[in-house]
């Protein structure tokens, strides 16, 4: 068998070239801009959605991701905790400290709270922290910034570094 391959190294070298290719089609995406807006359901950290809705949507844009999700509560919905949502597509915020900062509305009855989320570097998730008139911005949570009821909306736009 001299000069031949065998066949576990002929399929090691296909699965090789086919990660190249996806590397490669991922980093175009992120230079060239992707075609548009992905859809995604958001996974969300101590929320019951119950009958309440969730949606998401993202795109590459440069060596970012744009981000968008919004939950709209109803009448069994609830918060567990502090709030967070993970980055779609598996992805993992760039390393080396930087943070990445968004924009976040919170529509609680006829009140609307701005705060702000955020990306943690190199990691999975985006945080939520809005100010009310006794904190300057604490974590979204069952009680902050005030008593979430139906039809209460969190809004959140961020872009994430990769």
């Amino acid at each position: 068998m001299i000069g031949q391959t065998s066949p576990t190294s002929a399929l090691t070298k296909f699965a090789d070239s086919l990660k190249s290719v996806a590397a490669r089609v991922a980093a175009l995406e992120r230079t060239n801009g992707s075609p548009g807006w992905v859809s995604f359901t958001p996974s969300w950290t101590n929320v019951t959605l119950g009958n309440g809705s969730a949606s998401g949507r993202y795109k590459y844009q440069n060596d970012d991701m744009m981000v968008q999700v919004t939950l709209v509560f109803g009448s069994s919905t609830s918060f567990g905790g502090v709030v967070s949502v993970a980055i779609p597509n598996g992805v993992t915020s760039k390393g080396g400290g930087l943070r990445s900062v968004g924009a976040l509305e919170c529509k609680l009855g006829t009140s609307e709270i701005s705060g702000h989320s955020r990306g943690l570097s190199a990691s999975t998730t985006i945080e939520f922290f809005a100010a009310t008139a006794s904190s300057s911005g604490n974590a979204v949570s069952a009680s902050n910034p005030g008593v979430w009821a139906t039809n209460d909306v969190l809004a959140c736009q961020i872009v994430i570094p990769l």
